[in-house]
């Protein structure tokens, strides 16, 4: 999005951290993309990403809940915890 060229370094990942696993052994999911941006300035950002199949919730005000709830349920926080009475 931008006229200079940004280059980047991209990793592949099996989730069984096991370096002989085949790509194609189910025990190697979920597997993983990270790049790394190496930008103009001389700093980098990251992306890093799963491929989880499942999400925590099913739409997106029960995920809503699900992170307030998270918020709420510190060490001083009442039992039953927020996050609790959510699960």
């Amino acid at each position: 999005m931008q006229s200079t060229a940004v280059p980047v370094t991209i990793r592949f990942s099996d989730f069984a951290g096991v370096p002989a696993i085949p790509d194609t052994d189910p025990n190697a999911s979920p597997r993983g993309l990270a790049v790394k941006f190496h930008l103009p300035d001389g700093t980098d950002t990251d992306l890093v990403t799963h491929s989880y199949n499942g999400f925590p919730t099913a739409t997106a005000a029960e995920f809503r809940d699900l992170l307030l709830a998270i918020a709420a349920s510190g060490p001083d926080a009442p039992k039953p915890m927020p996050l609790e009475k959510f699960f």
